[in-house]
């Protein structure tokens, strides 16, 4: 594939190259879809509040997070860190399942961000990757006062 380039409205776009495709203008604003892992962590977490009877405001207390965020993860929209696994088993039972099932969960490209899953999806068939950058200049390229600058 080819480059990814950028106009001046930070816009990027794919050129060049045998089997460049255009991405719909609205791919970049949705949300990533929850991967298979997450859907199912997500229904065992469901199903063991169900089973212990509490609501999502209730196990929200329990493990010390959001009730949006424990629906977050029930729904497979969210990545529970540790701290929620644990947090969680103790509150629903203490059976191994959240331990176990949580060491399987992966995101794969769906839970890649969504401003990221066209670079990494263009970066698997390119030959080269290039990116214009037109109000930062990156990192390794900046001189000292440009950086005090940029970062005051």
């Amino acid at each position: 594939m080819g480059i990814v380039e950028g106009d001046a409205a930070g816009a990027e776009h794919a050129t060049g190259g045998a089997g460049a495709r255009a991405v719909p203008a609205g791919e970049w604003e949705r949300e990533p879809h929850p991967s298979d892992s997450l859907r199912t962590f997500g229904a065992v977490v469901q199903a063991l509040r169900e089973h212990a009877g509490l609501s999502r405001v209730d196990l929200s207390g329990r493990v010390q997070y959001s009730k949006h965020a424990v629906e977050s993860v029930e729904l497979g929209r969210r990545m529970p860190d540790q701290a929620f696994v644990e947090r969680a088993e103790e509150a629903l039972g203490n059976t191994g399942a959240l331990r176990k099932a949580a060491r399987h969960l992966t995101r794969g490209e769906a839970g890649l961000a969504t401003w990221f899953r066209r670079w990494a999806r263009l970066e698997r068939e390119a030959v080269s990757l290039c990116t214009y950058e037109c109000r930062l200049v990156p990192g390794l390229l900046q001189s000292e006062a440009y950086a005090r600058t940029v970062t005051a």
